[in-house]
């Protein structure tokens, strides 16, 4: 079964079809081209919609402009590291909510760093498949409710004035 968004895309005018659930959307932060080529595909695989960066700063650059549903981040990367990443988007009110899974190959202390600057969770690397897909299902569903609260007020509020 593939993961979905609470949302539905929107349709062009004039399209008939019965509207499809959205993939939830993963961003992953990995510099290691190999790493990111396999996180990738295996999450291609799984039905996510992916969108990803190689470091840090690139990572801020696109979630300018994107807005996912996970952010899957490394930790040791070159021009802006994983927990300064993290620090960053949770001082952004319109990331701040995202949640954010780490990966590290190193210890403790470094993951433990990371959670405090504000990751959600985190995984070991190199990835266990089965790990990293439990997590991804336990972080996305509190998002997705989150992110829909306000539309949900919106439906409550429409609703309210037509009955």
């Amino acid at each position: 079964m593939r993961p979905t968004r609470n949302l539905v895309k929107d349709k062009p005018a004039g399209d008939r079809s019965a509207a499809s659930p959205m993939p939830a959307k993963i961003c992953i932060v990995e510099d290691n081209p190999d790493s990111l080529e396999m996180i990738v595909c295996m999450l291609r695989l799984q039905g996510y919609e992916i969108i990803s960066a190689t470091d840090g700063q690139e990572a801020i650059k696109l979630l300018q402009k994107e807005r996912p549903d996970l952010i899957i981040t490394d930790i040791q990367m070159p021009n802006l590291d994983g927990i300064e990443l993290i620090r960053r988007l949770r001082s952004q009110s319109e990331l701040s909510r995202i949640p954010i899974l780490v990966m590290s190959a190193f210890r403790s202390g470094v993951v433990s760093e990371a959670l405090a600057a504000g990751a959600n969770a985190s995984t070991r690397k190199p990835v266990q498949w089965d790990n990293l897909l439990e997590i991804i299902k336990q972080l996305l569903p509190v998002y997705l409710l989150v992110s829909a609260e306000p539309m949900l007020r919106e439906y409550q509020a429409l609703l309210g004035r037509i009955f």
